[in-house]
């Protein structure tokens, strides 16, 4: 998902209330995100299995694309969408899970100093939620936050949320955390990536689904990287962050060292490259 091309919002989707609709919002100044926890551990199989049938079952893909705006009737059929078209930014795809779990396997090796702390997990463009609910379910002791600037989609990852409570996977009782210290927790928030610098700066993995993001070739990278806006983004992460992209990796200009480069499935663009990159300075941009 995008955030570049479009309108700042400042709101916050609250948790709904079973008996009011879950598009209620919170004012601009009482931005706040409801926190959930997972303790009840799942396999990576399970987790997908509970994710691609009942919370987020892949069959309704299709309207989950609608609910986004990413599928739009065009008014002028003689026109054709380019690859640049700056509208491709905000198209919403779902990344495969197990194509997630082999990138962030790749990114854990050079995190080994600290495999006994807690982890921080940022999903930029976080859609309906899929892969933070995931990550939570599958990693203990993560801290799991996603950021998305659709509204629709937003509430679409708080529905998902509060239905993975109804299975007694995910809990919203922040007693849990009191009683267990590797509880991973997950928090959703709504607007662009820019109106939360502070999770950015505490962020030890950041993920995104960049494969539609802009983007210029680089002789240097001897790839596509990502465009200015998105790397002046990322120059707010602390040395030593571990980035994740697909398809456009971070430019090197900004301090960003690739780590790997890992050829995964995605069927939705017959396969991705996915880069683990580490930030090693603020480059010569900063």
């Amino acid at each position: 998902m995008g955030f570049w091309t479009a309108a700042w919002v400042s709101l916050i989707l609250s948790r709904h209330d079973k008996t009011h609709s879950s598009t209620s919002v919170f004012n601009s100044d009482q931005k706040k995100s409801l926190e959930y926890s997972c303790s009840a551990w799942l396999s990576r199989s399970d987790a997908a299995h509970l994710i691609d049938n009942k919370l987020l079952p892949s069959a309704k893909f299709g309207a989950r694309l609608k609910v986004s705006g990413a599928v739009k009737s065009n008014k002028d059929d003689s026109k054709v969408m380019l690859v640049n078209d700056p509208s491709l930014e905000l198209a919403y795809g779902e990344f495969p899970l197990q194509s997630l779990d082999a990138l962030l396997d790749a990114a854990l090796k050079h995190l080994k100093d600290k495999r006994n702390e807690r982890l921080t997990f940022l999903d930029i463009g976080s859609g309906a939620g899929r892969i933070c609910l995931y990550a939570s379910m599958t990693r203990p002791g993560w801290n799991v936050f996603g950021v998305e600037i659709v509204l629709s989609l937003h509430a679409l990852a708080v529905q998902a949320a509060d239905a993975a409570v109804d299975e007694t996977v995910v809990s919203s009782d922040a007693q849990v955390l009191e009683n267990d210290s590797i509880a991973s927790t997950i928090q959703f928030f709504h607007g662009p990536a820019q109106e939360y610098i502070h999770i950015l700066q505490q962020a030890d993995i950041i993920f995104c689904y960049s494969t539609v993001f802009d983007a210029t070739f680089s002789p240097q990278a001897g790839a596509m990287v990502l465009s200015r806006g998105w790397m002046e983004l990322l120059q707010h992460c602390r040395p030593g962050t571990i980035c994740i992209t697909t398809d456009r990796c971070c430019d090197p200009a900004y301090g960003w060292m690739r780590l790997e480069t890992v050829e995964v499935e995605n069927r939705e663009v017959m396969g991705s490259t996915g880069y683990v990159q580490q930030l090693v300075s603020k480059g010569k941009y900063q």
